[in-house]
């Protein structure tokens, strides 16, 4: 078991490295935009990130950053859904842990 741990701290690492390869590549290409057609750059405005946070007495609601709502299986969360990106926004999801 701790053999299959150490392989998803390592995919996970990777995955985070390549995101913020990722970021890099599109402020890059962000940048060249701006200079070339600043008016069609609608994604430098995106946001880096996009915290999630679980709705108070729901298994279900989770409030978005950006302002929406999205309903997932019961007790599941953004991370065991798959969800890396925000489906509206476009920015890395972030979970807020309930203290």
């Amino acid at each position: 078991m701790s053999g299959d741990m150490a392989n998803m701290a390592d995919k996970l690492e990777e995955m985070e490295s390549e995101i913020e390869n990722l970021h890099i590549e599109n402020d890059t290409l962000c940048l060249r935009l701006q200079n070339q057609q600043p008016e069609k750059c609608t994604a430098c405005q995106a946001p880096k990130s996009c915290t999630w946070e679980k709705q108070e007495k729901s298994n279900r609601w989770w409030k978005t950053g950006c302002g929406n709502t999205w309903m997932l299986d019961d007790w599941s969360t953004p991370i065991t859904d798959g969800i890396i990106f925000c489906p509206v926004c476009g920015g890395t999801v972030t979970v807020k842990l309930q203290s």
